[in-house]
């Protein structure tokens, strides 16, 4: 069954020498980065959006 909405914890962090944003979700163990804040929340907005349409897809457990 597909819920509307899904909630993942993310880590965002950003080290002091790099110049991105990364955005870690421990519980799909996947991640992306951005140039700010803004382009880091957008890139995660779209990776959750292409890893939950593909475990869906393959019809994989959704935690």
């Amino acid at each position: 069954m597909k819920k509307d909405m899904y909630i993942f914890p993310a880590i965002i962090g950003k080290e002091k020498n790099e110049k991105e944003y990364s955005v870690y979700f421990p519980n799909l163990d996947v991640a992306t980065s951005g140039i700010d804040e803004a382009d880091a929340f957008e890139s995660a907005r779209e990776l959750l959006g292409l890893v939950i349409y593909g475990k869906e897809q393959d019809k994989e457990k959704i935690l």
